[in-house]
């Protein structure tokens, strides 16, 4: 069954050419993946987003996000996915099937949104079981509207990208940190960098980053930009990296590391964390926190996971403790590489397409096959 699918992902610009060009957020990551992947299916699939002007790549029509609602309120259409902003919905979608693809915490200041447009759409996609008993907590919808779901890895290139750097070594004294500098840089700069470096001056540590700063974080910014300063040689700054050249890099690396949440944004919990599945594709092992849905998506084995109090000296002693462990014994950092790289073998984004697509016929069909059902949906949406 070949569907005409929508797909609305606000954010950072991009479209199928400026993609591999340029650094991306995962949210946005993920939206351009999953066009894909279900183009490659066999499905039509327009992805809107913050593009200046209509644009193709053969398996996605990507247009300007101000088409959107012009185009799901006016258009038949199978399947409507909109990520992350539920005010997408407030006005009726044309589509059998609606999905809000959720990429956040849930938050009681975002309640009246989700709730409220609620009416909109059938189904809430959720990257993990971890999410999902968040989202029932704080929501409070049916469990017949929430789906756990995933994020994925673009496998195909992390095969390429290793391909063409056999027989290059890794540096096992290496450590690499590339997600939002709020989520822990501060931790790792002021804490556990100089916890390693007393026992291993010459570790160091590679930083890379995405081109979204928040002006409001700009003295938090500064804040990180001098720790690292202050460390030397011994942190390096990569700045904005595609995903090529981010592979490449965790495939010369020794482990990611990622000691959050930061005292700066002490309520924040991983929902998925891609830059954790990305590492583990790569054979790179991780060290992290044991919370939110971090203990799902690092495979057991698979690097080190924190459990002591976070921000708390013992935290800071047991991450430290928990890197320089597998810098020194080779037995283990070989093992912690292949959980991961096992792991990954069941990460790809075409994996996640056919589960949507299965979904998908599967709940069409259910809403069309019974009178009640359907008069319910239309009831639902006042479609006359």
């Amino acid at each position: 069954m070949k569907m005409d699918i929508l797909i609305a992902v606000p954010g950072l610009p991009f479209n199928g050419e400026t993609f591999p060009k340029q650094s991306l957020g995962g949210s946005e990551s993920a939206g351009y993946y999953m066009a894909r992947a279900l183009g490659r299916l066999g499905h039509r699939v327009q992805l809107f987003c913050n593009t200046p002007e209509r644009q193709s790549d053969g398996d996605v029509d990507y247009l300007p996000l101000a088409l959107f609602r012009q185009v799901a309120d006016c258009a038949a259409h199978d399947v409507c996915v909109v990520q992350r902003a539920p005010e997408l919905y407030t006005t009726q979608c044309r589509a059998k099937l609606s999905v809000l693809w959720c990429h956040d915490l849930a938050s009681v200041r975002g309640a009246d949104a989700v709730r409220g447009t609620a009416w909109n759409y059938d189904k809430i996609f959720l990257l993990s079981q971890f999410m999902l008993e968040q989202y029932r907590s704080v929501y409070g919808l049916p469990d017949s509207m929430l789906h756990v779901t995933r994020n994925g890895v673009d496998l195909d290139l992390v095969a390429r990208v290793k391909a063409e750097a056999s027989g290059e070594a890794r540096n096992p004294l290496s450590l690499f940190y590339s997600a939002r500098p709020e989520r822990g840089l501060d931790v790792l700069l002021s804490e556990v960098m100089p916890r390693i470096l007393r026992y291993e001056p010459k570790a160091r540590l590679f930083l890379a980053e995405y081109a979204n700063p928040v002006p409001e974080l700009a003295e938090f910014y500064a804040h990180c930009n001098a720790l690292a300063t202050a460390l030397g040689p011994n942190v390096v700054k990569l700045g904005n990296l595609t995903k090529e050249h981010l592979y490449r890099a965790y495939h010369a690396a020794g482990v990611y590391v990622y000691p959050t949440p930061s005292p700066f944004s002490p309520e924040f919990e991983e929902i998925s964390c891609i830059s954790a599945m990305e590492a583990q594709a790569c054979g790179l092992p991780s060290v992290t926190t044991a919370r939110g849905a971090l203990p799902e998506t690092v495979a057991p084995g698979a690097g080190r996971l924190v459990v002591e109090p976070v921000n708390s000296p013992a935290y800071y002693d047991a991450f430290a403790e928990g890197v320089l462990a597998l810098l020194r014994s080779p037995e283990a950092w070989r093992a912690a590489s292949a959980a991961g790289l096992a792991r990954a073998q069941d990460l790809s984004w075409d994996a996640v397409a056919k589960d949507w697509t299965e979904l998908f016929e599967r709940e069409i069909r259910a809403q069309n096959s019974n009178m009640a059902t359907l008069a319910n949906h239309f009831w639902r949406r006042s479609d006359i």
